[in-house]
């Protein structure tokens, strides 16, 4: 039987090596890059959905939906844009849609840059990188770049460490810095190199000679960022919200709505420059005054970049807005977080929830997910009865879906966990733990209610798993407390002949009224359980690794699953050959098939 694992994988984070060859995926006209497992192969495109798939030799697939936060932005045209962030994320907007870069080394990406002729330069904690369009090429150079950028002779200045470097060739050679620690670069019109820094210190230099001139302070706060936006005026930015303005040889401070550091400065003219202060406050100067600006609540900025008549602003949870007609409005961008819980009704019917209070649904193997927006706040629990009969649970109580739509069903309490037992009742568990028939809700047991950490089924029975290590068993007439095999939180699963616990780094099993037994452990913490829909068992360890156990708690197998995100929801359907995966950073993987 083949093994498959499908992987929505947010900001490419847990991706394997991608290597250069785009035929296959051109062929099909749906791809930007490809992927091989660790032995290499061909690639393909999805086909068409709305997410990207790579494809190795090895039967493995990706499908990429980015999601990660935005920490540059570099608007090209009012047509085409491109952003970075953590774990090698490079995205390209083309007019219609923003579109993932393949290839990109696995860093955490701050700062972009580009010449004239095309060539990009990425700055990262891990050192400058430079794309051509096609290959990524690490240079050599210092660690923990601070800010890059180009002149429009090509020139590339880089901050980084502490140091000051210019890039020749492949390498990033060290020059004479200014006498503080730059933070911020920027390339004047007359070819000067600007540079801003620690408390409050800025300074001026050719180029040619880099003999500085230094700026009287007027702020102690280190400045992160300095735009040019004429031959003899510029922009500072950094903490506190600091935003100075320089006319000649003088700084002075402005006033403004912004109260958290500036990191983010961007202008297309001296009467058109904005600043975002990584909360939801904007600043634009029209060249007379600062006119301060709001986004929705809960938008934190962490990038902006505006050309001519359009712009960008990125989130720190991955959301973009552009600026249209003087207002950002929000694009059509993936909106994945971390995702809390998972359920898969079957292999073609698979809904997640995430801690932004998003729910997200699946209606085919491999295809695209649905998303919407319950609440502001956390879902912590979900879990499909039917195709028509869909419940979620978080901070702010309950939601069932009809097939059409959602309704808030159960208020002012905080649930959790979702689940059916054998008898049809629907089970809700967080500070009461009730159960709910059409819009009758009866608490079985009123909280507080322990920490609870997983939730399982044993015939007409509910079973929790809680942080303290106990395993409430409850019917509709009530329930009681057992402790489990140590006082640590507990993953729970049951079979009808035996009860399994995965605590930290083991798996316990007892069987009837017989004692624990110890039958399994990992490096990682244990994060999720599942039973097989037979007589077995699946454990997932946060580290990627799946052990599968019979009945009697014999290892059936283990795998190892193709991801370095951290792992935390499973769910198995079809007796064990469709298993679903989630995790953070807004991880889901399937796999198909036998295991190996």
């Amino acid at each position: 039987m083949r093994t498959v694992w499908l992987l929505v994988l947010i900001g490419c984070a847990g991706c394997f090596d991608f290597r250069k060859d785009l035929a296959a995926c051109q062929a099909s006209g749906h791809c930007v890059g490809e992927a091989v497992d660790a032995d290499g192969g061909a690639h393909a495109s999805d086909g068409g959905t709305s997410e990207t798939r790579f494809c190795g030799s090895g039967n493995w697939c990706w499908d990429v939906a980015p999601r990660s936060t935005i920490k540059a932005l570099l608007t090209v045209a009012p047509d085409e844009a491109w952003a970075a962030g953590p774990d090698g994320l490079l995205l390209h907007f083309d007019g219609r849609a923003w579109q993932p870069i393949a290839g990109a080394p696995r860093a955490n990406f701050k700062r972009l840059a580009r010449t004239p002729e095309g060539l990009f330069y990425l700055g990262a904690d891990e050192g400058l990188f430079r794309f051509d369009g096609g290959t990524f090429e690490p240079l050599s150079g210092p660690p923990r770049v601070d800010s890059v950028v180009t002149s429009a002779r090509g020139q590339v200045a880089v901050a980084a460490n502490g140091k000051l470097c210019l890039v020749n060739g492949a390498t990033c050679v060290i020059v004479t810095p200014p006498a503080f620690e730059p933070l911020g670069l920027a390339f004047t019109e007359t070819n000067d190199l600007l540079a801003v820094g620690t408390v409050g210190r800025s300074a001026k230099a050719s180029v040619d000679t880099l003999q500085w001139t230094s700026f009287t302070p007027v702020v102690t706060t280190d400045l992160y960022q300095v735009l040019s936006v004429s031959a003899g005026e510029a922009w500072a930015a950094g903490a506190g919200g600091s935003l100075l303005h320089l006319v000649g040889s003088t700084w002075r401070a402005e006033t403004s709505s912004l109260v958290n550091t500036v990191d983010s400065l961007s202008a297309t003219s001296p009467s058109d420059v904005w600043a975002a202060d990584g909360n939801e406050n904007l600043a634009h100067w029209n060249g007379t005054l600062l006119q301060a600006s709001r986004l929705p609540a809960s938008f934190e900025t962490s990038a902006l970049s505006v050309a001519g008549s359009t712009g960008w602003l990125g989130g720190t949870d991955g959301h973009l807005l552009r600026l249209q007609a003087g207002a950002f409005v929000p694009t059509a961008q993936g909106t994945f977080e971390r995702i809390t819980a998972l359920h898969a009704r079957t292999a073609d019917d698979v809904w997640a929830c995430t801690q932004a209070g998003e729910v997200l649904h699946r209606t085919k193997r491999g295809g695209a997910f649905g998303l919407e927006r319950l609440q502001p706040r956390p879902l912590w629990g979900i879990f499909a009865v039917s195709e028509t009969e869909v419940w979620a649970t978080g901070e702010g109580g309950a939601w069932r879906f009809d097939g059409s739509a959602w309704t808030h069903v159960v208020e002012g309490r905080t649930y959790g966990l979702v689940t059916q037992t054998r008898d049809g009742t629907v089970w809700l568990a967080g500070d009461d733990i009730s159960t709910v028939s059409g819009s009758t809700t009866v608490i079985v047991r009123p909280g507080p209610t322990p920490s609870l950490d997983s939730i399982a089924t044993r015939g007409d029975t509910m079973l929790l798993g809680t942080t303290g290590g106990e395993i409430l068993e409850c019917t509709r007439a009530g329930c009681t407390v057992n402790q489990g095999p140590t006082t640590f939180g507990a993953a729970i699963a049951a079979t009808p002949g035996a009860l399994f616990v995965a605590e930290r780094s083991s798996v316990w099993m007892k069987q009837g009224t017989g004692s624990w037994v110890m039958v399994g452990t990992d490096p990682s913490t244990f994060s999720a359980m599942s039973g097989d829909g037979a007589d077995g068992v699946y454990a997932l360890a946060s580290g990627g690794r799946l052990y599968h156990f019979d009945g009697a708690g014999a290892l059936r197998s283990k795998t190892t699953i193709p991801t370095e995100v951290l792992l935390r929801s499973l769910t198995v359907t079809d007796s064990g050959r469709s298993i679903t995966v989630a995790g953070y950073s807004g991880a889901l993987l399937t796999h198909e098939g036998a295991l190996p």
